[in-house]
């Protein structure tokens, strides 16, 4: 089972509490999942990707000029990237991934 956060919640941008308080739920869903599943052969995992190129991207509207200030000069995924991802984290059966840059509080 792979499991999609979202980037956001590495930052505080405003008008994305709602989606980012659900997404953190998520991981801690994933995590606890995980142990509870250990040994059974079912493995879960969480993909955290950065900005993705997306519909859903392009139709942000609250809190969009912080987010582009926060993203500046950042090259956002394509989702055949992300895909790319859901892949290896399967292949590797690491708990956790994330696509977020180094300067944004991720591992990339």
């Amino acid at each position: 089972i792979v499991n999609v956060s979202s980037g956001t919640t590495f930052a505080d941008v405003p008008g994305t509490g709602g989606y980012v308080a659900s997404k953190i739920a998520l991981e801690r869903l994933s995590a606890i999942a995980r142990a509870e599943l250990e040994g059974t052969g079912v493995v879960v995992s969480t993909l955290i990707p950065f900005a993705t190129e997306t519909e859903f991207l392009a139709s942000i509207r609250a809190g969009r000029a912080e987010a582009e200030a926060m993203t500046a000069g950042a090259a956002f995924d394509t989702p055949e990237t992300v895909a790319e991802a859901v892949l290896a984290l399967i292949a590797s059966g690491e708990a956790r991934m994330d696509l977020v840059p180094a300067a944004y509080g991720g591992s990339r």
